[in-house]
């Protein structure tokens, strides 16, 4: 009797194509941060369950908890921002403020698995803890776009608002300052539902008024209609605090050379309860309903762990996404850069001394590990889009030559013993 080999929905073995993507990934955003100057941290994968708690608001139900042997409440990481506020006020007396970190981990959450969107997933991060200017957004920002155009995304962009801009809307809905949370997540439905199926989620969901709804609606047509944040004044009085805020991160990731790629979008609210200002989404393409990060300001989270009043912003990928995207895109190249054939049993020790030589060169290699037909080693190499077959018979050592043969266009190349290492490195 056998046990059922299977997984649990939401969370995905990493074969080969999807491991070497992911890594390949990792390396690329990990020499980005390290430029911009994010340094790595790492967190424990449980926490203690009310570090993590009060945190999500209506996604708490989202987070994996349970008892532990010892009796503890733990909770598996839903996001990796909240373990690092809980790192800076525990170590707040050792730390360098500001503190620019970098995170790349996996996070868990009992959430509706779609396409992109897995129970289990790693997150790349970048915060600024101890700046309250607009240079961390735009630093924080600037730092994630050129990850996104190093991975192979450089049309993507980034869709920004702040959650400060709804509270012009608190003195005309009918419970005021009440609402301004509820107004914020009929909002962020903007591009799933129509006008009018938000404006019923209002009154069956929210208990909006009549009144309520038709402010709602503006603000929905403000948003689809793409209008910018000049043209906010027109729909709501705003605080010249805020909207000059907003204008000034605008302005500075236009002198960062990133103008394009950032587009002001009031639909933009993010969530987390956790959020204080500015927040953000990232796209592929400016038209793109797909988020592949998001991101934000969130000066209260770190004071819910110590006594101090700390600002911090910070951006976050969702690097399971992104995997998928390169996949489609046929963004594939394999690890191992040639096969040794094994064509003659009494050449054994020629096969090996071959690919520890190119091995000690530094290139993958692997090695055939028994002698078959020459047609099935070669199907076993193309299933692993190994590039290149080496081949060595009684002839080839007698030359002291290699046969190179490539096994994308098929030609075939003698290559000297001596030259085959630099061959390969060029090929």
């Amino acid at each position: 009797m056998f046990i059922e080999p299977r997984t649990l929905k939401g969370f995905a073995d990493f074969g080969r194509k999807e491991s070497v993507i992911r890594d390949r990934i990792f390396s690329k955003i990990k020499t980005v941060f390290t430029r911009y100057g994010f340094l790595p941290l790492e967190t424990p994968t449980l926490e203690y369950k009310d570090i993590l708690m009060n945190k999500y608001g209506e996604d708490e139900k989202l987070v994996y908890s349970f008892t532990d042997h010892g009796g503890r409440e733990v909770a598996l990481r839903y996001d990796l921002t909240v373990p690092m506020a809980r790192y800076v006020a525990q170590n707040i007396n050792t730390i360098t403020l500001p503190y620019k970190r970098s995170q790349i981990q996996p996070v868990w959450r009992a959430d509706n698995t779609q396409r992109g969107r897995s129970r289990e997933f790693y997150q790349c991060d970048v915060d600024i803890v101890g700046s309250d200017t607009e240079l961390g957004e735009i630093e924080t920002l600037s730092c994630t776009l050129t990850a996104l155009s190093e991975i192979g995304l450089p049309g993507s962009v980034v869709r920004i608002s702040d959650r400060r801009l709804f509270e012009g809307f608190a003195s005309r809905l009918s419970k005021g300052s009440e609402q301004i949370i509820s107004l914020m997540r009929l909002v962020d439905k903007v591009y799933k539902k129509t006008n009018d199926e938000l404006a019923a989620d209002a009154v069956e969901s929210y208990g909006f008024t009549s009144e309520d709804t038709e402010l709602l609606r503006r603000v929905l047509t403000f948003i689809r209609e793409g209008k910018t944040v000049d043209e906010l004044s027109d729909l709501v009085t705003i605080t010249p605090e805020v909207l000059s805020n907003v204008k000034k991160i605008l302005q500075g990731m236009e002198a960062a050379g990133f103008g394009e790629r950032v587009i002001f979008d009031l639909g933009i609210t993010r969530g987390l309860e956790y959020y204080s200002a500015t927040v953000w989404e990232f796209f592929t393409e400016p038209k793109g309903t797909l988020a592949i990060g998001s991101g934000g300001r969130y000066d209260g989270l770190i004071a819910s762990f110590s006594d101090k009043e700390i600002p911090a912003v910070g951006s976050s990928l969702g690097i399971t996404r992104i995997i998928e995207i390169a996949i489609e895109q046929g963004e594939f190249e394999s690890l191992v850069k040639c096969i040794v054939l094994n064509i003659d049993p009494s050449l054994e020790a020629e096969y090996l001394r071959l690919a520890a030589i190119l091995r000690s060169s530094g290139l993958n290699v692997d090695v055939y590990l028994k002698p078959e037909k020459l047609e099935k080693q070669f199907k076993y190499a193309e299933k692993l889009e190994i590039p290149f077959a080496l081949i060595v018979g009684e002839v080839e050592k007698q030359k002291n030559t290699v046969q190179v043969k490539n096994l994308n266009n098929r030609t075939q190349t003698e290559v000297p013993f001596s030259e085959i290492a630099e061959f390969l490195k060029h090929a």
